[in-house]
């Protein structure tokens, strides 16, 4: 069967810093996005936290990719700490289709998308580790 979820952001995002030093933010709102990939609406939860993107402050590197798309980079956050889809390749698509989803422009969202199927690996493995330490840390609960 052919999925015909058109992808979008159903709500917007909200969210509020929780600690500058780690860059560690937190949801305010439930995140919602409809995934043609995935065939579903995703909802990630108030109080999900995220570093939204992990782009290397290397000026170059930060000034043609970072803090963009910080939506789709908070889906991709829940997807590797919850690991809804079984595979590392399937979140990493995602967020490619998320950003683009966002208008962000496909050549941006390839080198993002770049980013995470070469760096990502240890994010994906330690994900569902992450999730537990910040579900259960007093920034989740404040």
């Amino acid at each position: 069967m052919v999925s015909i979820i058109q992808p979008q952001f159903l709500t917007r995002l909200n969210a509020e810093l929780v600690d500058e030093d780690h860059d560690i933010w937190r949801l305010i709102r439930e995140l919602t996005y409809a995934s043609n990939i995935l065939d579903t609406i995703l909802t990630i939860p108030a109080g999900f936290t995220t570093d939204f993107d992990s782009v290397p402050r290397i000026p170059l590197a930060y000034w043609l990719t970072g803090n963009t798309g910080r939506a789709a980079a908070a889906v991709h956050d829940y997807l590797y700490q919850t690991h809804l889809c079984k595979e590392k390749s399937i979140a990493d698509n995602v967020f490619y289709e998320a950003m683009r989803a966002l208008g962000v422009p496909a050549w941006r969202s390839y080198l993002k998308w770049l980013g995470v199927k070469a760096g990502g690996q240890s994010s994906w493995v330690s994900g569902p580790s992450r999730l537990k330490i910040f579900s259960n840390d007093e920034l989740f609960s404040m």
